[in-house]
This record gives C-alpha cells, sequence and structure tokens, in this order.
C-alpha cells in the first residue's frame, strides 16, 4: 500500500511540474553609448535613441559622454541628435555592445566670386 501511494505521490509531483509555469530568461545585453567631440572629450546631455519597431528613448548622456541600458541581443540603430546635427549608426550589439559617435571639427572659409576670403563672414 505505501508503495501504491509512493507512486501516486510521484505521478501527481510529475503531472503538476509538467504544467507549472515556464521560467523566462531574458538575455539582455548592456550597451553603452558615448558621444565625443572632435578631441575625443565625451559631450554631456546628448539624447540617443534606438530603433525597435519606432524610435525609442536610449537616455541622455551623462557628464563623461556615456549613456547605458539593457537591450535584447540584435542590431540595432541607433541615433544621436548634437548641434543641429543627427547621426545614426546601425550596430549588431551581440558582436559589440559599444556605441561611439564622435564629431568631426569643421573649418569653414566664405570666400567671394573672386577667391577672396570675407571678412566677419564667419
Amino acid at each position: 500500500m505505501k508503495k501504491n501511494i509512493l507512486v501516486i505521490l510521484a505521478f501527481s509531483m510529475f503531472i503538476i511540474s509538467s504544467f507549472a509555469t515556464p521560467t523566462v530568461v531574458y538575455a539582455g545585453v548592456s550597451v553603452s553609448v558615448l558621444v565625443k567631440d572632435s578631441k575625443g572629450a565625451g559631450i554631456s546631455g546628448v539624447p540617443v535613441e534606438y530603433y525597435s519597431g519606432g524610435w525609442q528613448s536610449f537616455g541622455t548622456t551623462d557628464s563623461n559622454g556615456v549613456v547605458s541600458k539593457d537591450l535584447p541581443s540584435g542590431s540595432y540603430t541607433f541615433r544621436v541628435s548634437y548641434a543641429g546635427v543627427s547621426m545614426q549608426k546601425l550596430q549588431n550589439i551581440g558582436s559589440d555592445p559599444n556605441v561611439v559617435f564622435q564629431t568631426t571639427l569643421v573649418t569653414m572659409k566664405l570666400l567671394d566670386s573672386k577667391n577672396n576670403e570675407i571678412a566677419g563672414g564667419a
């Protein structure tokens, strides 16, 4: 009789565990976005977005020019907007979770039709 009860109990435990709620494991990637100026220093206060079925906020860079967030592994387009310019970059964060944007210093001269520099044209 004891064997029958043990068998029934073991079978009951098997049945109950078969219908238990499955455990979902989140396999996220810790992603860091760095925004640097032309000299390599981090730029603070830059809004960062990523595309996942629509543009989503990733956050705003800190005093070191960095913002971090966990995302599911995959490829994303990241976008930063700074000084009226927007830059985008597609990156697979599973292979490289560090996304870097760097500005470029541009110097322009305003010239007249005879190729003479116009004073105060900057």
